[in-house]
């Protein structure tokens, strides 16, 4: 049985940061998937950002449509949401 691979990354409101670790990923990084959990960030670049990088590079995207913080963000809630998208 062959394995994939799935790579996620977690984001909220960090554009460039975001971008470049994206543009990295398909650069450098390992031939698997690529998922990007986004924390509902409000900025519009990210939103278009991510809409062409579904459409154009095949990146899976789940968005979170409310922000909340608690005592860890939303991390590991969000950590478990990529598990479970790779199951």
């Amino acid at each position: 049985m062959k394995m994939k691979l799935l790579t996620a990354i977690f984001s909220y409101n960090r554009y460039y940061l975001l971008k470049n670790t994206i543009e990295s990923f398909f650069e450098f990084g390992p031939e698997s998937d690529l998922l990007v959990v986004d924390d509902g960030s409000d900025d519009p670049r990210i939103k278009s950002y991510l809409e062409f990088c579904a459409k154009e590079k095949g990146t899976k995207i789940i968005t979170n449509p409310i922000h909340k913080i608690d005592f860890h963000g939303s991390l590991y809630k969000n950590m478990n949401k990529a598990i479970d998208f790779g199951l």
